[in-house]
């Protein structure tokens, strides 16, 4: 027997043929010693999905077999997809943050597709008033269940970026002291010279 396994999650298949279990996560040529088995299957994942075996809706089948060393075993977990909509309101910005560590940066609205049942990170980047959900912490944890949308409500200000939450640089008066201090220096050296060569 064949088995071929197609999904983006880890899977544990459990063969049963009456006389023995295989258990497999692979591809792989399994001898079955018997045209009566039983198929099961486990999908490792915290996110929704449906397993087909065969092209049947299920996790488990049970096969009566003529021809047991060319038949084909496919298994195959489809992910269930949610589309979650964020919305920016006012001066400011979001980062979803995925679970692939990848990281959308929303400005006005953005529609993300991403497993069912998937935890994310929303940031939001600017003078945050709250969210949608009533939460007020820039950093907040959203559970996506189902198609939902939520949204961040900014204040007049602008968003704060990663350069205005540090002090800003001018380099003209870092100059002007400098030479100050180097005039000074001058200064005091060649009174300090006056005073030796008069006395």
């Amino acid at each position: 027997m064949n088995v071929r396994i197609f999904s983006p999650f880890p899977v544990m298949i459990i063969v049963n043929d009456g006389q023995g279990v295989n258990v497999i996560s692979s591809n792989e040529t399994l001898n079955i010693n018997s045209s009566s088995i039983q198929v099961q299957a486990y999908v490792l994942s915290s996110y929704s999905y449906t397993i087909f075996i065969n092209g049947n809706e299920t996790d488990r089948i049970r096969l009566n077999l003529s021809n047991i060393k060319d038949y084909n075993l496919t298994i195959e977990v489809i992910p269930k997809y949610s589309y979650l909509r964020v919305n920016v309101v006012g001066k400011g910005y979001v980062n979803v943050d995925l679970p692939n560590g990848s990281i959308i940066r929303v400005y006005n609205s953005s529609v993300v597709k991403i497993y069912n049942g998937s935890t994310i990170l929303l940031q939001a980047v600017g003078n945050l008033i709250n969210w949608s959900n009533k939460e007020t912490s820039n950093v907040i944890w959203y559970y996506v269940v189902g198609n939902s949308s939520i949204a961040a409500y900014f204040g007049k200000n602008q968003p704060l970026g990663i350069m205005s939450t540090s002090p800003s640089i001018n380099f003209t008066d870092i100059a002007l002291s400098l030479f100050a201090v180097g005039f000074f220096l001058l200064y005091k050296i060649y009174s300090k010279k006056d005073q030796d060569t008069n006395g």
